[in-house]
């Protein structure tokens, strides 16, 4: 990281068109991108790694490097700098704009690690991450999008209402992956991808719109067609936060094809993708009765709320909608000795609080 921040501080416009003719500028932007490029290798495969780079301060320093791309580019009114060919093409980028691509790409993979939402809220992520999900760059306004989606809260929701045109891109980015032979578009995996848009589509807007704009059929395709448990449980997941919108519940209980792959799927040997298979299904067809329960519970597995069971019952097994979002959770005893589940139920929720407050 000190040589990032040396070779930031000595040459602040790095990133200016106007610059790029100083050969000295153009070394320290090569060598910026082979940094970066490393970092987003190594981030996009260890959790520890990521969680060690927050801690060295690399949110702060990608950051600067973004709010630097973006100074230098009249806040992208001027993309001379980046753009080299139309979209889609191979030589898309320049090497800045490549720079621009790897440091939000670095910053979408320590996104996703729990530990380092401290340094984001610290070094005011969103407001910069905003700027770029506004850009007429669609690879920077995708990966900013998702960014923004592991990094808001309740409070901030209203800040990933994603516009038709971002849907679209990430749409298109997920059926590029899961047609891709090695099942990544762009650097993403097919899993990550859709992921991704589960946690967009917190947003109700962005439910239903994900949904009007074909979503559905993309994620089921991706559930037959995956190559393994990960993308399964991957495309699951967001089939089930889409199905807590009417229109969407309408788009699927039509299909007869999505729902007779989401009920043989019910029969996975993999309890997650089962237990999500059950809560579509319930959420199309068996819930009425149960509704005030269900809608709190679901309401706090879309906010990503701790959520500490207690067993009450001897033997009970929950399903459904209750049993996907439990999941595998560990379970606080109250059916045998009641004493015993509250010194379990403290303990949690002490835990609860440490993660909360680390």
């Amino acid at each position: 990281m000190e040589v990032l921040r040396s070779l930031y501080q000595k040459y602040p416009n790095v990133f200016s068109f106007e610059e790029q003719t100083n050969s000295e500028v153009k070394w320290a932007v090569k060598v910026i991108y082979s940094i970066s490029l490393a970092i987003l290798n190594f981030s996009d495969l260890r959790d520890k790694f990521c969680e060690a780079c927050g801690r060295a301060g690399v949110v702060k320093e990608c950051l600067k490097l973004l709010e630097g791309l973006k100074m230098c580019t009249h806040d992208f009114s001027d993309t001379r700098a980046i753009l080299e060919g139309p979209k889609g093409t191979k030589n898309r980028f320049s090497r800045i704009g490549s720079v621009g691509f790897e440091v939000l790409g670095v910053i979408y993979n320590l996104s996703k690690s729990i530990v380092n939402k401290k340094y984001f809220d610290s070094c005011g992520a969103v407001e910069t991450l905003l700027s770029f999900y506004g850009t007429p760059i669609s690879e920077y306004r995708m990966t900013a999008l998702l960014c923004l989606a592991y990094l808001v809260d309740e409070m901030n929701n209203h800040l990933i209402m994603a516009t038709e045109e971002a849907i679209k891109d990430l749409l298109e980015l997920l059926e590029g992956a899961c047609n891709s032979n090695t099942r990544r578009s762009l650097g993403f995996s097919a899993e990550e991808i859709a992921y991704g848009l589960r946690y967009v589509a917190s947003h109700d807007g962005n439910k239903k719109m994900i949904g009007q704009l074909g979503g559905i059929s993309v994620l089921a395709a991706m559930l037959k067609d995956a190559t393994d448990q990960g993308e399964k449980s991957a495309a699951a997941n967001a089939l089930y936060v889409l199905s807590f919108d009417k229109e969407n519940k309408d788009i699927i209980k039509d299909d007869s094809d999505i729902m007779g792959l989401l009920r043989n799927l019910q029969h996975s040997g993999d309890k997650a993708i089962r237990q999500a298979m059950s809560g579509v299904i319930w959420e199309i067809a068996g819930k009425e009765e149960h509704k005030p329960k269900s809608s709190e519970a679901e309401y706090a597995y879309e906010l990503r709320k701790k959520i500490i069971p207690l067993m009450m019952e001897e033997n009970y097994k929950p399903d459904g909608w209750l049993g996907l979002i439990l999941g595998t959770k560990l379970y606080m005893h109250f059916e045998k000795d009641p004493h015993e589940g509250i010194q379990q139920l403290l303990k949690e929720i002490l835990n609860a609080i440490a993660a909360d407050i680390c």
